[in-house]
């Protein structure tokens, strides 16, 4: 499956059935998709330029960015001037230009491409990542990680799927969410022994109340 292949998916996905032929396909190419021994990572850098400025720049348009497109890899393909080196690789790159959405507000338009759903306020829709956990976990019984990790906390929820398919967070500095640290290991025993008696003391005052 190539790259490019993926992102055909992925924008059917997004524009019609929320990654269901995607994942349909996956299952398909099942045996390749192990042998290769590769996943599927959504890299989603928010805040980051506008695609005027890098991978559309709409030259000699007044809706054009202000700087110049240079040839890439990738014939026929322009990307920004100050991504020369990202131009050298685009022959392993697919651009999408076509996407459009009446959803204005940068939030609704996140939630819509990671859902394929407009946001609504009876439901909260399972992200990308949960979809495909609960569609191949399943078939991938041997699986020794989390199916869905999520890196920085920004790859949406389960939704309606439940925690069971809900990301694994690691946060961007290497530290995994809600886990012990090593400081709070140590005070542990500290904790229960003052629990322990927090919660005798509260029993003999009830008892003597009685």
């Amino acid at each position: 499956m190539s790259r490019r292949h993926f992102m055909q998916h992925m924008a059917t996905a997004a524009a019609t059935i929320p990654a269901m032929n995607f994942l349909s396909h996956v299952q398909a190419n099942a045996a390749q998709v192990r042998k290769n021994q590769k996943s599927c990572i959504l890299m989603w850098m928010g805040g980051g330029p506008p695609t005027i400025d890098i991978w559309d720049l709409k030259p000699d348009s007044k809706n054009g960015g202000e700087f110049k497109p240079i040839d890439t890899a990738a014939k026929g393909v322009q990307i920004s001037e100050h991504m020369p080196m990202t131009a050298k690789v685009m022959d392993n790159l697919s651009i999408i230009r076509s996407m459009s959405t009446r959803e204005a507000d940068h939030g609704r338009g996140r939630y819509y491409m990671h859902t394929g759903y407009v946001p609504n306020p009876t439901v909260v829709h399972p992200t990308f990542g949960s979809v495909v956990s609960h569609s191949l976990t399943p078939k991938r019984t041997a699986l020794e990680i989390p199916s869905f990790i999520s890196v920085g906390g920004g790859g949406g929820d389960a939704g309606f799927l439940g925690m069971t398919h809900a990301p694994f967070v690691v946060d961007s500095n290497g530290q995994i969410r809600n886990a012990p640290s090593e400081a709070s290991k140590k005070r542990l025993p500290n904790r229960l022994a003052m629990l322990a008696a927090l919660t005798l003391t509260v029993t003999l005052q009830s008892l003597t109340l009685e």
